[in-house]
């Protein structure tokens, strides 16, 4: 066997992706992961990091294209970190994403579940409708755009082609605001962009001044635009919608409509990314609950899939720690009319369930502690209903829900990001 080293050039041919969307192929029986590669295709590869555990590669030259692989249309992929598959047909994009999560389950969760649902994206393209955007500057510019994979490192775009226009339209406004009055606070720009309207909210750490020349050009470039924020926010981690909100033009919160519901969202409040495919990811999480009298739902956000489990059912509970999104959650329940839904503030752990026939879960990327898997299993439910943007996390609570007693039998993907290596996933588990 060779030692694998550095700037090594092979010739291979792509087999399989990672759960990253990266290209797997070999060289001397070890496998080398290549961003951009797609499966099938002959490539010259020039190894950029080989260690111990893994060997990383570049592609030098396509030898012989893939048949799934296709002309991408944008000029920072796949630099930027934000798209992982624009490369490839959308059909082998939903082959890959169904086979990340049935593996996902069967090599962590020890589940062996095929899909019953497969449902693809009908926009493949300005579809995100809430971006959170790093801004940085590079020598004299400002420049904003999206993490370089596995970095802290902004690759400059100006028009990213899954993000709602107006979110790129609020970047550029930004720009040229932060450049034409040296403003250096600047750390993220939050921009939210629903049929109710747009909301723009710039992060930064020392204050922002001149923010009425930011307002008055945001309005003059975005007729949309319905609230323009700052928030102050002194960390230096990575959770940037925290701290101190200014209100500098319009309201807080901003309404947007989901199928028959509208929804007050606050910037602090999450809420499914895209709109259209939420509505399905939702139809599909009520249809695999069945009939029931009463219901919990914990991580509810502002209270969208509460609101849709509460149809036609007794008495709903929504539970969620951020309390914003509970008291918009609240005002989501009253415009709504649903008068058998009450909303809890707690963390999912902690607050004490009554027994119930259905518990939905919609945790963040990271899944559900213990203590939460705890506390669901203590309700008793016949049916859990698990949402989950992340099939590891997904698979590992599984197991721990199949500890309890709670065997998974139907398996649904929603894909809620195309052109990226995530998708959305419904799992129900039954007694």
């Amino acid at each position: 066997m060779l030692m694998i080293k550095k700037n090594d050039i092979f010739t291979a041919e792509v087999v399989d992706y990672t759960s990253e969307g990266l290209g797997v192929c070999r060289y001397d029986g070890q496998a080398v992961f290549v961003r951009g590669a797609a499966r099938g295709d002959v490539l010259e590869v020039r190894v950029v990091k080989a260690t111990g555990r893994a060997v990383w590669g570049r592609i030098e030259r396509i030898t012989e294209p893939s048949e799934h692989r296709i002309d991408t249309d944008c000029a920072v992929f796949p630099a930027c970190g934000g798209c992982d598959l624009r490369h490839v047909g959308y059909g082998e994009e939903l082959r890959f994403k169904r086979e990340k999560v049935e593996r996902a389950l069967r090599k962590i969760g020890g589940v062996e579940i095929s899909a019953a649902d497969v449902i693809g994206a009908e926009a493949l393209e300005g579809y995100r409708n809430k971006a959170v955007i790093p801004v940085g500057r590079l020598g004299d510019s400002v420049v904003t755009g999206y993490y370089r994979a596995r970095s802290h490192d902004i690759v400059p775009h100006e028009n990213c082609k899954i993000n709602a226009p107006e979110i790129n339209i609020c970047a550029g406004v930004t720009r040229e605001f932060l450049e034409r009055y040296r403003v250096d606070t600047a750390r993220h720009l939050m921009v939210r962009a629903v049929d109710g309207g747009v909301q723009a909210a710039l992060v930064v750490k020392g204050g922002l001044e001149n923010g009425c020349e930011w307002v008055e050009m945001l309005r003059e470039k975005c007729p949309n635009i319905k609230s323009v924020l700052v928030i102050e926010n002194p960390n230096d981690d990575n959770v940037p919608l925290r701290g101190e909100i200014e209100c500098l033009w319009g309201e807080l919160t901003l309404i947007g409509r989901m199928g028959a519901f509208e929804f007050e969202l606050h910037p602090f409040a999450f809420a499914q990314v895209n709109t259209q495919q939420a509505v399905r990811l939702y139809d599909l999480a009520r249809e695999y609950a069945g009939e029931y009298g009463s219901a919990a739902d914990l991580f509810c956000g502002a209270g969208t899939l509460t609101l849709w489990m509460a149809r036609g059912a007794g008495r709903v509970a929504g539970v969620e720690s951020v309390p914003e999104a509970v008291e918009c959650a609240r005002r989501n329940a009253v415009r709504s009319g649903a008068g058998n839904v009450e909303f809890i503030l707690g963390d999912a752990g902690a607050v004490k369930l009554p027994r119930t026939e259905v518990v939905t879960v919609d945790p963040p990327r990271s899944g559900m502690d213990l203590a939460a898997v705890e506390a669901v299993a203590a309700a008793e439910p016949e049916r859990i209903i698990y949402v989950s943007c992340d099939p590891a996390t997904l698979a590992r609570d599984v197991k721990l829900f199949g500890e309890r007693g709670y065997k998974a039998d139907r398996l649904g993907i929603v894909d809620m990001f195309p052109r990226t290596r995530h998708t959305e996933c419904v799992v129900r588990l039954k007694k």
